[in-house]
């Protein structure tokens, strides 16, 4: 049913309208189950331009930007920032009663945050005030977390800070990597969006200032030097082996995976819950000695010995100019020093 709301000072009967943000999969998700809501109107959506991908080197849009030409939706497109030409784009549009942003991946400036009729809003899929940033999954798994929750919340000028108008508790399973993580969060709350924005409009939810301080680190975004651990290192663990991750160095094993040792009762441990939270970015790394070369390696899946809780067991791998294949398989071709 359409809700009855007052606009200008009349009474009328129409669905709120709503701009979108963002630009993957997950965007579309939530702009879908208010696209199928007749409460909730989509008016412009605004996503990057198409970036070059791929071998043949095709401008490639993302999904937002191609939902919102299946849709026959205007699409605001952006480059490097949201300068004036992009102000006038937006302003010649009719003014949304909400704006909500989704992996948007850009600053939102002030005056576009005070824009909207009623809010403007953004999903984050951490259990704020934990992990704020841009890797919430990743550092979830990464740190061992057990529960977790996807938040919504009004945006302000600081970094997933804004006031908290409510949080969807979720169990983080012990076999998750970060996109079974996200899935999961994203459809928890692609269903109670519609109701959470009408509650929200009518007055019935009102947000609620997050704590300044986070109890955690800033869930940053990754970089493929973050995945590596030292094959010498990586086959000691595989071994059974007690490591002292703090007292390597960078040569031996990235920083991010020396400080989240201290989460987990070994390092072997630690390097299970990474091996799930970096796949498949930037993932867990080595370089593996060979006859010819020396080579770089993927783990892909592994898992903890359960009669050796030191040791760490390699399942699936991926060696450089290789297909993936079983580790028990391919795991003569390393020289042994």
């Amino acid at each position: 049913m359409v809700n009855q709301r007052k606009k200008d000072g009349q009474q009328m009967d129409q669905p709120y309208l709503v701009a979108v943000a963002g630009s993957t999969s997950r965007t579309v998700l939530c702009a879908q189950s208010l696209l199928q809501d007749k409460r909730f109107e989509l008016g412009w959506l605004m996503t990057s331009q198409p970036k070059i991908r791929g071998k043949q080197k095709v401008p490639t849009p993302t999904p937002l930007h191609q939902f919102a030409e299946k849709q026959q939706l205007t699409s605001i497109l952006v480059n490097n920032k949201i300068d004036d030409s992009i102000k006038n784009q937006i302003t010649a549009q009719p003014k949304p009663d909400f704006l909500l942003i989704v992996d948007f991946g850009y600053l939102v400036p002030k005056w576009l945050l005070k824009y909207t009729r009623i809010y403007p809003l953004n999903i984050h899929p951490s259990d704020l005030p934990r992990w704020r940033g841009s890797s919430p999954a990743q550092f979830a798994i990464l740190y061992g977390e057990k529960n977790s929750a996807i938040s919504l919340m009004v945006p302000n000028e600081k970094l997933d800070q804004g006031d908290l108008i409510t949080k969807l508790p979720f169990e983080v399973l012990p076999t998750w990597n970060q996109g079974d993580y996200y899935d999961f969060a994203f459809a928890l709350i692609q269903n109670k969006l519609p109701d959470l924005l009408d509650l929200l409009a009518q007055g019935q939810l009102s947000p609620i200032p997050q704590p300044d301080q986070s109890p955690t680190m800033t869930a940053r975004q990754l970089n493929r030097a973050d995945g590596f651990v030292n094959w010498q290192v990586l086959s000691q663990i595989i071994n059974g082996q007690r490591v002292k991750c703090a007292e390597l160095g960078p040569e031996q094993m990235s920083s991010l995976l020396v400080t989240a040792r201290a989460a987990h009762s070994s390092c072997a441990a630690m390097l299970e819950h990474a091996c799930r939270a970096l796949y498949p970015w930037p993932g867990l790394w080595t370089k593996i000695p060979t006859p010819h070369a020396e080579l770089r390696m993927k783990i892909l899946s592994c898992h903890l010995d359960q009669d050796v809780p030191l040791q760490l067991v390699l399942d699936d791998v991926q060696i450089e100019g290789k297909n993936p294949a079983r580790w028990a398989e391919c795991k003569n071709i390393v020289v042994q020093k």
